[in-house]
């Protein structure tokens, strides 16, 4: 292998053609690559190496540790840089402080690359096709000992490319001179013409299948038989034949009738063909016999084929003179057409059944004078005299001894023009249709790819979107850039479903059109499955922006307050009921606080309900300043207002204390007068504050308990808030209960662990997640949605959470040793999470249980993804770097926004049990699955499904492709002895089952 100095003198073109030649690209993995690549990632300690070959617009890997890519784009490659450096190795001690890799995608972002060393592999026409390269996520020192093994080892790799390819091509060369000789042997054997093969003394030494056929000879005969001595060649004239081409040395062939052997006399014509050729220093004579009979025997079979063919057509068919117009010849079908016999046609003349009058008969034939075959449409005659408009295909040709004939197949078309003419109305009255209808109607298709087009739209189109239907047809980018941005992802996932279940697409959205603005839009369409793999659309799309405005109009009438512009009542009421499910869904607290003016009756009293009006529409301005976007204020009536508020911590401390933070906030906002008319008025308010969570009470309590304390409020001295005290004291006293009894729980040992199995739908165990319980001196049994808020609270979470991970870890431990495979998932709060020491306290836990971190998941909620996203990310990646697995607990009940799955090292997704309870009647829940486990699919992560109770569940979660069930259908929650006992039971019984054999 040559040494070059200046690595910058080889030619693209010439590299890029050897690279070719060397057919390694886009090849499978090889376990020689990969073993130089492991064995510089051992040499030099770092954590990622690479055979990377850089194709004209790519860098491809052969081999990589260490990282799963598989290709760069060329532009961002170390490499490209590294087989341009003058000298042999190029070395990047940290790319931050490089100026040439500082914004680089590799570095910026995963891998995160901060060292680079890599050697250029150069071939033997000193061409370097890429480099072995090894890298860290850290700077490094790279010094001339460790060059010089890394090009030690670049020099193996060009020389495994370079014996590869030469195993490449000698193999292909082998194969090729394989499949000649077969080919050669397959002739011989497969051929219908006889190959026989006779040495000097005339003796036959080879012969194939056919000869045996043809002569009617077993092979033992014919190998007997010697060309000198068989009577029936001599007096056919072969032997002569045979002897002058060995004499000559030239091909010789001939034509005769023989037997087909000495012990068969039946007559055969066969075609002979002699040849000779060297073997060694012999010569050796070629026979080819052709069976000419059996060849004629097929012409004779041929020709009946040809009139069994010609009189089952379906079309008639006249065949005749072109220079008389008499027909000698008519199928069947031409017969029983025009109504006459087969032998009647046969008599009768072109006049006789063509329209003379017809003009076209005189063009027809002229063009197939000129052109010598035409098709075309003429009248022609039936005996009874009625005409007919038949189609037609005549054509001239020649007959075996020369002479012209014509040929002219029919059919009666009458029906069938008759029908295109109904059709051809159809299609007017349709097109006049979609012309005048109010809206549009539309054929939408999409492609497999995604590309999606109109291939029809009637001219409402213009008016709908503002584009015409010929742009439509090929591109729906202007369609897109008209639905508003806050509607378009609601309208293709409405398509994307409708293409997935082949359900009609039904949806109403808002577009922007140049010309009239926002405009509300009702489309409906039916889908139909192409056997392309596309989607084709029929359907409808109808401005509705008036009939929006109008219920608009409507709504506002009926839940909006029409002087002060609140919420109402009724929309009150509802917006409180779903906030009370939502508490049952999630876990969130939430409160409502009555607010009623003091004395306000004296205002109407003295300066008249206008006037009271007006100071009305100003407290509510002012209270609206004190919401967030998420609460709301309403008017009840009168001087009373209600504020709802959602999302509040999950203990009832901490919404009371958020509650009446609220509560001050609106006395503070009221104390400064109300000027109305350049009159001021002292306003104050009494508040009464209801806390409701876990979905209970119901709308009507959580009322009433909010103005049972308001009126406290106003006994008390008003301009005061008040809390509805009997709840509140009751939640308050156990609270500070369980918060002092979960400080000494684990000392006191009173926590245990129960396991619950998660399980496959045909019943088989994967794993377990492992819960958390209390047994309590005094109350008992506590529900871990009651004390795990309190230690999240009061910190108690973090000890407790590392002595859960702990007998997590020693489970898994005991089932391997047991060789068992179910993994084990243990919950994680955020304020683990956020504790300094986590990440070393699961490595110590990890390494001093022996449990294997590949079966550990830990599942977090979504509410983790509201904090810090970076260092999240960051948390998440050192635990999968320790091999433990992330699931998502409770999806699809917290934080909305997705974009965390694209960025995290997720790997499993657990359903919330909302979703599954009424599986699979509730077709809202059922839709909400299906769309998780669509994303989960395409996302290839793992699904759980909670809460699953039934067989109806399992089936219709089965049929989904949910591959993972947890819940008492299958099992309770066990004390974890128990769980670990029955799983290292139910192992060691498989194992000892006796096995089938066949």
């Amino acid at each position: 292998m040559p040494e070059h100095d200046n690595m910058a003198d080889w030619n693209e073109e010439a590299r890029l053609a050897e690279l070719h030649d060397l057919r390694i690209l886009d090849s499978d993995p090889e376990a020689a690559f990969d073993e130089i690549t492991s064995i510089a990632s051992i040499v030099f300690g770092m954590p990622i190496s690479f055979v990377s070959l850089l194709d004209a617009s790519r860098q491809w890997f052969k081999s990589a540790q260490g990282c799963d890519l598989r290709e760069t784009p060329r532009e961002i490659a170390f490499c490209d840089a590294a087989i341009r450096q003058i000298s042999d190795v190029m070395v990047v001690h940290d790319a931050h402080d490089d100026s040439r890799f500082q914004q680089n995608p590799l570095v910026v972002s995963d891998p995160r690359v901060r060292f680079y060393a890599g050697a250029p592999l150069i071939t033997r026409k000193g061409n370097p096709l890429g480099t072995l390269c090894v890298l860290d996520t850290e700077p490094r020192e790279f010094g001339a000992a460790e060059q010089r093994i890394l090009r030690l080892l670049a020099n193996q790799v060009i020389r495994l490319i370079e014996y590869r390819n030469l195993s490449v091509r000698l193999l292909a060369a082998q194969q090729t001179a394989s499949a000649q000789r077969s080919l050669v042997e397959a002739i011989a054997h497969h051929t219908t013409s006889g190959i026989a093969m006779y040495n000097e003394d005339g003796d036959c030494i080879l012969l194939n299948q056919a000869m045996r056929r043809i002569t009617g000879g077993t092979e033992v005969e014919l190998l007997a038989q010697n060309i000198h001595h068989i009577a029936s060649w001599r007096e056919s004239g072969i032997y002569d034949c045979a002897m002058l081409c060995l004499r000559t040395g030239q091909p010789q062939a001939m034509s005769a009738t023989v037997r087909r052997s000495t012990f068969n006399t039946l007559d055969r014509r066969l075609h002979v063909n002699f040849s000779t050729f060297k073997d060694g220093d012999l010569d050796r004579l070629i026979m080819v016999l052709i069976d000419v009979s059996e060849v004629e025997h097929s012409r004779e079979r041929a020709y009946r084929m040809q009139v069994g063919l010609i009189d089952h057509m379906l079309d008639g068919l006249l065949m005749g003179s072109p220079r008389t117009g008499e027909f000698f010849l008519a199928n069947p079908a031409a017969a029983h057409c025009l109504g006459y016999e087969r032998a009647e046609l046969n008599r009768m003349r072109r006049e006789d059944i063509f329209d003379v009058s017809d003009v076209r008969l005189a063009r027809l034939l002229r063009d197939r004078n000129v052109s010598g075959g035409v098709r075309g449409q003429l009248r022609m005659r039936r005996r009874d005299g009625s005409l007919f408009e038949a189609e037609v295909a005549s054509a001239i040709f020649e007959s075996m001894d020369g002479t012209p004939v014509s040929s002219t197949v029919f059919r009666d078309v009458t029906q069938r023009d008759a029908l295109q003419r109904a059709l051809s109305e159809q299609s007017a009255l349709l097109r006049n249709l979609a012309q005048h209808v109010p809206g549009m109607l539309y054929q939408y298709k999409r492609d497999p790819d995604g590309k999606s087009c109109f291939p029809f739209s009637s001219d409402g189109i213009e008016r709908i979107y503002g584009v015409s239907s010929e742009e439509a047809r090929h591109d729906t980018s202007r369609i897109r850039e008209r639905i508003l941005p806050e509607d378009l992802d609601a309208v293709l996932q409405n398509i994307r479903i409708s293409a997935e279940t082949l359900r009609p697409w039904q949806l109403e959205y808002r577009v922007r059109l140049p010309a009239s603005g926002v405009r509300w839009l009702r489309g409906e369409a039916q889908p139909q499955a192409l056997e392309d793999g596309s989607v084709l659309w029929h359907g409808y799309i109808q401005d509705i922006t008036e009939r929006k405005q109008a219920e608009e109009r409507t709504r506002s009438l009926a839940y909006y307050d029409t002087l002060t512009g609140l919420p109402n009542r009724a929309l009150l009421m509802d917006r409180l009921r779903m906030a009370i499910t939502q508490t049952a869904r999630v876990r969130v607290s939430g409160a409502v606080l009555f607010v009623d003016l003091d004395r306000f009756k004296q205002i109407n009293d003295a300066r008249g309900h206008a006037q009271g009006d007006k100071v009305l529409v100003q407290v509510a301005q002012r209270l609206g300043t004190a919401m967030r976007d998420a609460d709301t204020v309403a008017r009840l009536g009168g001087d009373e207002f209600v504020i709802l508020l959602g999302d509040l911590s999950p203990s009832a401390g901490g919404a009371a204390a958020q509650a009446l933070d609220v509560a001050t906030l609106v006395l503070t906002l009221l104390s400064s007068p109300i000027e109305v008319e350049h009159v001021s008025y002292a306003v104050s308010a009494s508040i009464g504050i209801s806390i409701f969570a876990n979905g209970a009470p119901s709308v009507d309590e959580v009322l009433t308990q909010a103005d049972i304390a308001m009126y406290r409020a106003k006994a008390a001295g008003r301009n005061r808030t008040a809390l509805f005290e009997l709840a509140m004291q009751g939640e308050a006293q156990r609270t500070l209960l369980l918060d002092h009894g979960l400080r000494q729980a684990l000392e006191r040992q009173e926590l245990r662990i129960e396991i619950q199995s998660q399980t496959s739908p045909d019943g088989r165990v994967t794993g377990g997640e492992c819960l958390l319980r209390w047994d309590h001196p005094q109350l008992g049994a506590v529900e871990p949605s009651k004390f795990i808020p309190i230690a999240e609270d009061n910190g108690s979470i973090v000890p407790i959470g590392a002595w859960v991970l702990e007998q997590a870890c020693a489970v898994l431990a005991t089932l391997t040793r047991a060789g068992c495979e179910q993994s084990m998932s243990v919950n994680i709060s955020v304020k683990q999470l956020q504790d300094e020491d986590f990440l070393p306290m699961v490595r110590e836990i990890l390494q001093r249980t022996g449990a294997p971190p590949e079966r550990l998941v830990f599942e977090v909620t979504e509410s983790l993804f509201i904090h810090d996203l970076e260092v999240t990310c960051s948390l998440l990646t050192a635990l999968t770097h320790m091999g433990i697995q992330i699931s998502i607990d409770d999806f699809g009940t917290g934080y909305s926004s997705l974009r965390y799955l694209q960025r995290l090292p997720i790997s499993e997704l657990k359903i919330d049990r909302s979703f599954v309870d009424d599986l699979p009647d509730d077709e809202g829940d059922a839709t909400i699955v299906r769309m998780i486990v669509a994303m989960a699919r395409q996302l290839g992560l793992r699904l759980v499904a909670e809460g699953v109770e039934t067989r109806s569940q399992v089936e219709w979660l089965q049929s989904v492709g949910c591959e993972s069930m947890q819940g008492w259908h299958f099992s309770r929650s066990t004390p974890m002895e128990h769980w670990l006992r029955g799983r290292i039971d139910v192992d060691r019984a498989s194992a000892a089952a006796p096995r089938a054999t066949a």
